[in-house]
């Protein structure tokens, strides 16, 4: 299934694998990743090469964070945190798919 006019189906993934720190093909190299998991490439890659698309599970409500936003600068609260408002907005959102 495509979505829009992406050229591929979700999710893509790309010449990429995760590893575990000294276990990459059988071998101790400890050299591709520095601690616990990493990311890397399988090929040699062009700058600007897509290596994963996912689709997103959530986003903000832009027009949510814009009333808190406007509520909290109406009530003097003085530095207002956009980025901490749209965090916010998001925490609560997993929050419910997972039903804390």
């Amino acid at each position: 299934e495509t979505y829009g006019k992406l050229p591929f189906a979700l999710p893509f993934i790309g010449p990429i694998s995760l590893v575990e720190r000294g276990t990459e093909n059988g071998n101790n190299d400890d050299s591709l990743v520095m601690h616990g998991r990493g990311l890397i490439t399988t090929r040699d890659v062009s700058q600007g090469e897509c290596l994963f698309v996912v689709p997103s599970i959530i986003s903000a409500d832009v027009a949510e964070v814009r009333r808190r936003y406007l509520q909290e600068e109406d009530g003097g609260g003085g530095g207002v945190d956009l980025e901490q408002i749209t965090e916010d907005n998001l925490v609560e959102q997993v929050q419910s798919l997972c039903k804390i």
